[in-house]
C-alpha cells in the first residue's frame, strides 16, 4: 500500500482529509508541524508528503524540499499559491487548499496512482451439510 505524509495544522481539516485519502486505500499518517514532520521523514518511507505551506512551526516549502530531498514525491496546499516563495512552484505540483478535499484526492491520484489494496482472499464456501442422523432424534421407520 502507498504510504503518505499529512502535515497540516488545522485539526478538522488535518482529520477529514486523512480520512478521504484512507478511504481510498492509502496509509496516512498525520502531523501538525514542521518539527513532527521531519521526525516522520527521519523514520519512515513515503510515496507522497502533502504539506499545508504555512505552518506553526516553520513553513511548509521547507518540509516538502526536504522530502523531495529524500526522494520522495511532493504535494504542497495553499490557500495563496501566488504568494509562495521563489520558484516553490517549479519544484512541487500546487493545489489551493479551498478546492476541498476530493481535489485534493484527484491530486495525489495524479502524483502518485490510485491506492493498491491487497485483495483479500475470498472466502471458501462453506461445506454442504451433512443431514443429521442422530438416532435421538430421528423416527426408526419399520
Amino acid at each position: 500500500m502507498k504510504r503518505i505524509l499529512l502535515v497540516e495544522d488545522e485539526p478538522t481539516t488535518r482529520e477529514i482529509l486523512a480520512e478521504v485519502l484512507r478511504g481510498e486505500g492509502y496509509i496516512v499518517d498525520t502531523v501538525a508541524g514542521v518539527s513532527a514532520a521531519n521526525t516522520c521523514l527521519r523514520s519512515l518511507v513515503y510515496e507522497l508528503v502533502v504539506s499545508d505551506w504555512l505552518l506553526p512551526d516553520g513553513d511548509g516549502v521547507a518540509v516538502a524540499d526536504a522530502a523531495a530531498a529524500l526522494g520522495f514525491k511532493t504535494l504542497i496546499v495553499s490557500g495563496v499559491i501566488s504568494e509562495l516563495p521563489g520558484d516553490a512552484h517549479l519544484r512541487h505540483r500546487l493545489i489551493l487548499k479551498n478546492l476541498g478535499p476530493i481535489a485534493l484526492l484527484s491530486a495525489v491520484r495524479a502524483a502518485i496512482g490510485p491506492a493498491e489494496i491487497d485483495p483479500k482472499p475470498k472466502a471458501e464456501p462453506p461445506a454442504p451439510r451433512k443431514p443429521y442422523t442422530s438416532s435421538l432424534f430421528m423416527k426408526k421407520r419399520r
